[in-house]
Formats: C-alpha cells, structure tokens, sequence
C-alpha cells in the first residue's frame, strides 16, 4: 500500500512517503524557516554585472539570476522569476527566467510553448497519445512518468487547474516586487510528485482541510482517501518513522551483506565512500563488487530521502575494471531515475571516484536537524524533541498546571526564538504550563509533573 503520512507538530510539519513497509521520501518543513524554491515572483532589478543580476524579490537578501548570452537587463527592470535555490548565510536566493507550476501528472511551463514526456515512459502507443495530448495544449509541458495511467479527464482537469494558477498570476497587479505564487511547501510537494497513493493520513485538522481543498481542486481520485490519525500514538511512531529520520542523521548505512556506506557532506561536495565489512566473496569481483553493488542501489535513496544537492563523490571500494564500473553506473541511473529532483552522473574522476551532480534545491536533512559542522542537533531540533517529548508525556500527567523542568538554554530557548512553537503546545495541552530552569539536567532532558506549590 502506497501511503502519504502528514504530522503537525510544534514548530514543524513532516511529511513521509511510504510504498508498504519501503520509506521512498520524507520532508521536514519548519515553520521559522520556510522555503522559497518553486515561489514565483514579480522582481526588481537592483544591480547587474557580467554574470548576472541581482533582483529584489523582498524575501531577505536579493536574488541572484544568471544572464544568458541575449539577456538585456537593466537596473530598475521589473521581471518575472523563480526561486530555483533557497538562500544560504548571506546569499540571497538563486533565480532563473522560466516559471514552472508542477502536479501531479505535468509541469506547466507558461512561457513556453514546446511538449515534451518523460524518457522513462517507454510504452510506445501511450506516449504517441499523450504527446498529440500535450501538443494540443496552449502552453508549453512535461508530461511527467505517473501520466501513464491517468485517464484523459484527469489530466484535462490538472492542467485546466494549473492554468487557472497561472493566470491569476500574471492579472494580479501588485507592483514588484511582489509574489504571483507561493512556493509549494513539503506536503504539496509530495503530493505531487507522489503518484498513485492508496491512503492520505494526517493527525491534525486545519492539515487535513488544506489536504482537502488541494485534492478537490487538482487531484479529486484522492479526495476519497484522506482519513484522520485516530490513534493516541503519533503517527510517525505508529510506522516506526521517528527511528528512520534519525538513522538519516547518521553517517553510517549498513549494507546488507554487512558492508557499509560512509556519507560525509563538506563545504564543496558530499563524499560517500563504500567499506566492504565483512561483505562475504561471492562470484567475480568478490566481496567489493558486492559491496559495491548494494552500494549502487542504496545510493540513490539515501540521496533522495537526505536531500544531498550539489556535488557528490562515491568512492567505490577497489573496482577498477570497466565492465564492473559500467554495471555500477548502470544500477545507480536505474535508481535515480525515480528521483524528482534531477541528479546526473557525471563520469568516473582521475582519482577514480564516481563524480554525481544533483540540483541543490532546499536544505538537507543535515542542514535542517545538526549544528553547523557537527552530528549533534541543533538548538531548533533539540526544542522540537522536548515539545514531542512533552505531548507525549503529558497523556499520562494529571489534569491541572504542567511545571516542565528543564535546562536554562531550552527555557530561554523556548520562550525566546520559539515562543510560537511553545503557544502551539500550550494551546494542544489545554491546561496551563509552566517552565522551570533546572541546570542539573542535560539539555536534552526534562522533568514533567505537576504543580505542586498550586492551591
């Protein structure tokens, strides 16, 4: 059974995609932190030079955009953009000319004009079909894998819709800089790209109201199939998810045939080198081969459910003959394939690495949850633990004031930068809390009981 489970929390919302038992896909959206990539906006031109322009979308610093060889840009220009990379420290957002609305079965390109399908739709009747379907259609597409088996109606109606999106865009008369469209969150993302789903769970109201409006609107075959969280476990640890996020966390991915695969992210590119382990020998090329071959099929995955972008290095272990490379190669394309976001490999390097390249669109999972150069959690992921913590705690607690103890950083920390995530619990609590400092606990613990010095 192919499920999308959606869990609002204090702070965040996560959302996971489950074929069966398989974790395919996973984001994390925070909500002091949300993301801007997909947003499309009416910008202002604030600077340009021989690389680019600098454009002011007024979403913090301004935006850089490429120029290419006919580009003629000038200060003061108002121009339609997208954001292609979230900004990062001081670096404004990158940006490009090429607006794109994305569903579930297309990609709408409304300055564009040409169709095209997915290579890795092969049957030859089904893809002559729909690209007659696409060509027939005003504004440029991509017909996307999962329209293989979308009847004719559904695929009118996502487009209808998306064109419908795109022209309450260019009428809205706000001048720039100004947004024509919001940026699709992780959950709207995921429906998306997610294809057929048997079941839509989310264990909160105002989660699921926004799940029924997007499916009434654009994807009406899955209205039927959103149901609550009716259980008194958090979902994610009703499907064992709360483990897998922080096995993600983890340097470390075991192999199946006890090998192992090292990811490390640095400053330039992430770097993944396969250890063979005690990996057993089996046939040509023994135990690296095989090693190298899970490696080969855990690569993707792990690429995608981390959100690894940007460069990325693989350093097999000592498989230098070109038949075994090819095969490797082979494995590693047939899994990112499946991969929405475009990840290409590049060839094998001098050093004999196998040199990838993804699209660095939002922030890892590193990026969201660790310190800066570290593998511990950061301040943010650390409060967030505590108010789970805290939820759960507080079912068996009695009725009447909570006094929460805890260290004086966490304290400071939640009611200072994340006071609104601390309301929200209030608010799910339905009783009042206190918070007490107490530094004879770690950061990470606390001390939930009741109020004893209350009349």
């Amino acid at each position: 059974m192919r499920r999308l489970l959606v869990s609002r929390l204090p702070g965040e919302t996560r959302s996971a995609l489950l074929d069966g038992d398989h974790l395919i896909d996973m984001r994390i959206d925070r909500d002091r932190r949300p993301s801007l990539v997909g947003g499309i906006y009416r910008g202002r031109v604030t600077a340009v030079s021989t690389a680019g322009a600098f454009v002011s979308i007024n979403r913090g610093p301004d935006g850089f955009l490429p120029l290419r060889k006919d580009d003629r840009i000038t200060e003061g220009q108002s121009l339609i953009v997208t954001v292609t990379r979230d900004a990062e420290g001081a670096k404004g957002p990158k940006l490009n000319r090429e607006p794109r609305l994305e569903g579930r079965f297309m990609v709408l390109l409304p300055l564009g004009k040409n169709a095209k399908v997915s290579r890795s739709l092969t049957d030859k009747a089904r893809r002559d079909a729909l690209i007659d379907w696409a060509a027939s259609k005003t504004m440029g597409l991509i017909v996307r894998r999962t329209a293989a088996g979308a009847p004719g109606d559904l695929l009118d109606q996502e487009y209808n819709a998306l064109t419908k999106v795109w022209e309450k865009a260019e009428n809205k008369r706000d001048g720039a800089p100004c947004r024509l469209v919001p940026s699709p969150d992780g959950l709207a993302e995921l429906l998306t790209q997610a294809g057929h789903l048997d079941e839509i769970i989310a264990d909160e109201a105002e989660i699921l109201g926004r799940l029924r409006d997007f499916c009434t609107e654009r994807a009406p075959d899955l209205a039927v199939r959103i149901v609550p969280h009716g259980e008194a476990e958090p979902l994610f640890e009703t499907f064992d998810l709360e483990e897998r996020l922080e096995a993600l966390q983890e340097p470390v991915v075991a192999l199946p045939s006890g090998g192992r695969l090292i990811i490390e992210a640095t400053a330039a590119l992430t770097a993944m080198d396969v250890d063979t382990g005690a990996t057993p020998a089996r046939g040509k090329g023994g135990a690296p081969h095989q090693a190298n071959l899970e490696a080969a099929t855990a690569i993707p995955e792990q690429i995608r459910l981390r959100n690894i972008g940007g460069a990325i290095a693989v350093d097999f272990a000592g498989d230098s003959k070109s038949n075994r490379r090819r095969e490797l190669e082979d494995r590693l394309r047939e899994g990112l394939d499946t991969d929405p976001v475009p990840c290409h490999v590049t060839g094998w390097g001098p050093n004999g690495w196998l040199e990838l390249i993804r699209e660095r669109r939002r922030p890892s999972v590193d990026e969201i949850m660790l310190a800066p150069g570290s593998r511990q959690p950061n301040t943010e992921t650390l409060a967030f633990q505590i108010l789970r913590r805290l939820l759960a705690e507080s079912r068996q607690a009695p009725r009447g004031t909570l006094v929460l103890r805890l260290h004086s950083s966490m304290v400071a920390c939640l009611e200072g930068q994340h006071r609104e995530a601390l309301d929200q619990t209030r608010r799910r609590l339905g009783c009042p809390l206190r918070l007490t400092p107490d530094d004879r606990l770690a950061v990470d613990q606390i001390n939930l009981g009741p109020d004893n010095d209350q009349e």
